[in-house]
């Protein structure tokens, strides 16, 4: 027998006279082979990951890898009635119902249905009837709560106990029905919430939903629980795809530290002496200290230990915050442990004194996964987010997107697309029925052959044909020609049946908006003033055929209606896309049990507000107006300040802060020094309203590694990814700065690229301004726009330059932009025999900008048909100069469609050496977007004739132009810095919402004449003018142009304008044809000092 041991891996070492047996001689040769094992390849450990919370034991610590993730898309066929937040969705039969704010599991409101006087059974019965097929399969589920009846139930109406869900009878919380039919064939039926009982017993409804299956899941189904049934077939409004899910790894020590407790104590007496430390002085007895939900498993133990001086207490609490005690309770032992009843989701932990008076002090707290007490380590978190990534798939799940990793980098594999149908289309009227008009798009979408495509109206499902559609609300996708075809009744549109509206008004009605007459009639033709456009399908809106609001407009509008939800289309690509996918974080799974979160809907990195109504700075909470974020939220993960974690937010949930956002907020005491307010802070959290964004993940492959060996593989290839994308990103950078001379405008050389900056109005009209035949001026700021009819033509031209809003959530155009720019075409005349020119162009002060060097513009741009354009930049040495203006080389054509399109061009720029300029300062670099040139008059590269000469839309989207042969990224600014930039060549007194011109009293400027010829000083502008400014005057009272009005006075005064004005200064108002009298004049002004 032996008498010693080996140091490390404890082999038996004989000396002297030590027996060798031969039990202890094998016992060696295992142990050997066993750590030899470790360093042998060894296959991958595959993981399957589903929805939710689950627990994963692993051998030895590994990262997850190789994740995949297949799209998928869930449709709703009741759309957003059973959601539950609108009574006006359901009829009454032999019911009263009601929304009742107090019993609900989804949004604010659940749905109350009373038996009505005289009745035993009733129904609350959807507004809206559906159409079932007999060879389909379908699954009728919600969440229901019984208040007062016998039970309830769901139904389609008229088709009797085959369509009916399990009885639901339980008074005390919501609980899931279901039920799943085939072989009912039915037109225009609605969904029944039925109560049976005695008049006046009621019961809650919420969370209604009715989905077309597979015979697969079909099957399937008997063999489901209701929660796995839940979790396949989650409530979601009309139609959902995955959208940025992820994974949330908990650390082996579950419990954060003390700072990130909520305090339920009022005393002021926890003295936080370290992360894993306080103490406790009290004056009271049972004074108490927890912490924040932490999520948990079911049925499954945890323990908890600490070393203190005090009481201890695990507590388990179900999802609608009731609690059920576990383990002893509170206990002075070192540890607990508690089994996780079957219907709990989270865990509080609390730290509580035993005694009224004493200090006590509580360390090193650890809360594990198991039923054994594990030595401590501090909490750390391992997420892996997926930000914006949506994965579809087409309505039967047989073809879906898929997110894979290869190369070190995620991927997203493209076979599923979504189209906004919105007015920023190119529609056109193609039939007009008895009842309704037939719409299409000019433009293919190009499907994959026999995909029909998946159309949304506002929040149901058009049923979608193999041919042409001819009867109201269908979709379609012809399969010969791929265009996409609409069908809308004339009492949805407001068109009357022999009226035959314009492309406007066709874009007017995919805005969401109804055209009908000053009495809410169809509208059929007649005297125009009395037409109105109202946002029928807006929350709230308001008729006021009267007078213009929000809701009601006079003219034909051209931007999306408040709140209103396009149409929208999703189809299967005829050519797979793959692009690389942005992801943040990684996993790494310890040794042991780990306990694992799969989700979606988590929103990264968004933009936070923190406001101090109270003396904290809250992020969420509604008590602090304009704290919220973007989404009602269930959890906050992470709090950053200027990209870094900042543990100094206390983190809250709803248990805590009722007046939280959704369910949860963090604040900061003001007076703790941790917040800085010139610091950028943004939030990572998790959306609480699922079904508005997405529907779950049925399960995530993944795998870990096998042995050590392969844990050290791993990581090897890992870090020879990380070096490959560490140098390619250096060598962009290296490249960048050898093609970025040192000057501020290299990175981006335009003003207001993203057309955020409106100071003249949103939609601005030039007519023959310079002449009939030419119309020329500035539309958006910096943005300049011209219709010229060329030499010899004599009719008026005209355009619209306009501010147009993206559709909320579009991602075809990067980086969320809130707005394009729209040169409208409206009127061309009849074209001269020359010099003829369309341009919406910039002028970039200094024509030395980029001279010498090449430069390189990047835009998105579409048109409302295919036309081709150019794409020029111009030097201009100035008005005056001998030196002759140059074409720069590499200007192009470029053919846009009715879709976005991103383009780059790049121009070498000529030297400007031996050039002469101007006197005038007005010599610039021209970045022009050339719809139509007749000749090479005015540019000659590209040379000859462009383009159409025809009216029409052109838009264009994040322009951006930077020295050098790459095309960067655009870079939006803040908004004040884009609009500093712009006040350097215009600049108005008024609001920056209200159009110069407007009756507005809003910063009017105000001052005293002792009567003469001066009047009144004009104060100072905000922004240094490029040049001294023409200035203009307005009554603010009329909007009238070289008005002004005096208090006490009834009608406007003339005036001659502003003079003495400087770069720096307004000037003074005059009036030059005699004395004025004395008083004190309001007016408006607008400083021009554009090129």
């Amino acid at each position: 027998m032996s008498s010693n041991k080996t140091p490390n891996l404890n082999l038996h070492h004989w000396t002297g006279s030590d027996q060798v047996l031969r039990a202890e001689f094998n016992e060696n040769f295992e142990k050997l082979d066993a750590y030899g094992s470790q360093l042998m390849a060894a296959d991958a450990t595959p993981v399957q990951l589903n929805h939710g919370m689950q627990v994963i034991n692993v051998k030895q610590t590994s990262m997850l890898e190789n994740i995949n993730i297949k799209g998928r898309t869930l449709v709703n066929l009741l759309g957003h009635a059973g959601n539950c937040e609108d009574a006006t969705k359901w009829n009454d039969y032999h019911t009263t119902h009601t929304l009742d704010p107090n019993n609900f599991v989804y949004g604010s409101n659940g749905l109350k249905v009373t038996i009505a006087d005289g009745y035993t059974i009733g129904s609350a019965v959807t507004v809206r009837g559906f159409n079932f097929d007999a060879d389909k399969y379908y699954l009728l589920m919600g969440e229901l709560k019984n208040g007062s009846a016998t039970q309830m139930n769901l139904s389609i109406s008229g088709q009797g106990p085959p369509t009916a869900t399990n009885a639901v009878v339980d008074t005390s919380k919501f609980t899931l029905t279901f039920g799943k039919f085939t072989g009912i064939s039915a037109t225009d039926v609605g969904i029944n919430v039925t109560v049976t009982g005695a008049a006046g017993q009621f019961g809650y409804a919420d969370g209604v939903r009715l989905f077309e299956i597979s015979k697969e899941d079909y099957d399937a189904i008997d063999r489901m629980t209701p929660e796995q049934i839940a979790v396949k077939w989650p409530y979601v409004e009309d139609r959902k795809s995955i959208y940025s899910p992820y994974i949330l790894k908990y650390g082996e020590n579950l419990l954060p530290p003390f700072t990130e407790w909520e305090m339920i104590r009022a005393d002021g007496g926890t003295n936080i002496l370290g992360p894993y430390k306080i103490q406790q002085q009290t004056t009271a007895k049972d004074t108490w200290l927890g912490t924040a939900k932490l999520p948990c498993m079911p049925s499954t133990p945890y323990t908890l230990s600490m070393i203190h001086t005090g009481k201890i207490l695990l507590r388990f609490y179900k999802k609608d915050g009731t609690f059920v005690d576990a383990g002893s309770g509170f206990t002075a032992a070192q540890s607990v442990t508690g089994t996780s009843p079957s219907d709990v989701s989270y865990i509080v932990v609390y730290t509580v004194n035993p005694e009224p008076v004493g200090t006590f002090t509580f360390e090193k707290g650890m809360l594990s996964v198991g039923p054994t007490a594990l030595p401590f380590k501090p909490r750390h978190d391992d997420m892996l987010l997926f930000p914006n990534v949506q994965l579809a798939s087409s309505a039967d799940g047989t073809v879906c997107d898929e997110l894979f990793k290869s190369g070190g980098k995620y991927w997203k594999h493209t076979r599923i697309k979504t189209m906004v149908l919105d007015g920023s289309k190119n529609w056109k009227r193609t039939g007009n029925y008895t009842g309704f008009k037939q719409l299409s798009l000019e433009s293919p979408v190009f499907p994959i052959t026999g995909d029909l495509g998946l159309f949304m109206k506002y929040d149901k499902v058009l049923p979608n044909l193999t041919g042409i559609p001819s009867a109201p609300d269908r979709g379609a996708i012809a399969q010969d020609s791929g265009i996409v075809y609409v069908t809308v009744s004339d009492e949805d549109s407001g068109w009357g049946d022999k009226y035959e509206p314009s492309k406007e008004e066709i874009k007017a009605y995919f805005y969401g908006w109804k055209l009908i007459d000053t009495s809410g009639k169809l509208w059929n033709g007649g005297d125009p003033q009395y037409k109105r456009w109202y946002a029928y399908w807006s929350p709230g809106a308001v008729w006021n055929p009267d007078k213009e609001n929000e809701f009601t407009k006079k003219t034909t509008p051209s931007n999306l209606a408040p709140g209103y939800k396009p149409y929208s289309l999703q189809y299967q690509l005829a050519v797979p896309t793959v692009e690389e996918i942005r992801v943040e974080g990684g996993i790494t799974l310890h040794s042991g049990l780990n306990q694992v979160e799969v989700g979606t809907g988590m929103m990264v990195r968004e933009r936070a507000n923190p406001i101090d109504p109270n003396g904290n700075y809250f992020i969420n909470n509604t008590a602090a107006p304009g704290s919220s974020l973007k989404n009602r939220t269930n959890r906050i993960l992470t709090v950053f300040r200027n990209d870094r974690i900042d543990q100094a937010w206390i983190k809250r949930d709803s248990f805590k802060s009722s007046s939280a956002y959704g369910g949860a907020d963090a604040f900061i005491p003001a007076l703790s020094g941790n917040y800085d307010p010139t610091a950028v802070y943004m939030v990572t959290y998790l959306a609480r309203d699922q079904y508005a964004l997405t529907c779950n993940v049925q399960s995530l492959q993944g795998e870990y590694a096998g042995n050590l060996k392969s844990v050290v593989d791993t990581l090897a290839a890992n870090q020879a990814d990380m070096s490959e994308q560490v140098s390619m990103v250096q060598g962009i950078k290296d490249r960048l700065e050898a093609a970025l001379p040192l000057n501020a405008m290299s990175r981006q050389a335009i003003i207001n690229g993203g057309f955020d900056i409106a100071q003249r109005g949103t939609s601005v009209v030039q007519n023959g301004n310079y002449g009939p035949e030419n119309a020329y001026g500035y539309g958006l700021d910096r943005w300049v726009g011209q219709v010229y009819a060329g030499i010899g033509a004599i009719q008026t031209t005209s355009f619209t330059m306009s501010q147009q809003p993206f559709a909320l959530g579009q991602t075809t155009v990067p980086g969320n932009p809130k707005y394009f720019g729209r040169l409208s075409v409206t009127s061309v005349g009849t074209k001269g025999t020359k010099s003829a020119f369309m341009r919406m162009a910039q002028f970039v002060e200094s024509v030395d900008t980029f001279a010498g060097q090449k430069c390189t513009v990047s835009f998105w741009a579409k048109a409302s048909s295919s036309r081709q354009i150019a794409v020029s930049l111009f030097q201009n040495f100035g008005y005056g100069s001998p030196s002759s203006s140059v074409s720069c080389p590499g200007g192009k054509t470029i053919n846009l469609t009715t879709a976005w399109q991103f383009f780059t061009v790049t121009f070498d720029v000529p030297s400007i050496a031996g050039k002469v300029l101007g006197t005038s300062k007005n010599d610039y670099l021209g970045l022009y977007f050339i719809p139509y040139k007749q000749d090479n008059e005015v540019i000659s590269i590209p040379s000859g004739e462009v383009g159409t000469y025809a009216a029409g839309d052109f838009d264009f989207a994040q322009v951006q132009l930077c020295a050098g042969e790459t095309a960067l990224p655009f870079q939006p600014r803040h908004f004040a810095d884009e609009l500093a930039l712009c006040q350097r060549y215009y600049e108005k007194s008024y609001n920056y919402a209200i159009t110069p011109g407007t009756e507005s009293y809003e910063g009017f400027i105000t001052a005293y004449s002792e009567g003469g010829y001066i009047i009144a000083d004009g104060g100072q502008f905000i922004v240094a003018k490029r040049t001294i400014p023409t200035m203009k005057v307005y009554s603010p009272f009329t909007g009238e142009i070289s008005k002004a009005r005096r208090f006490g006075d009834a009608k406007d005064s003339v005036v001659s304008g502003m003079e003495y004005a400087s770069t720096n200064h307004a000037g003074r108002l005059y009036y030059g044809g005699g004395g004025m009298p004395t008083g004190t004049y309001i007016w408006h002004w607008t400083a021009d000092a554009e090129i």
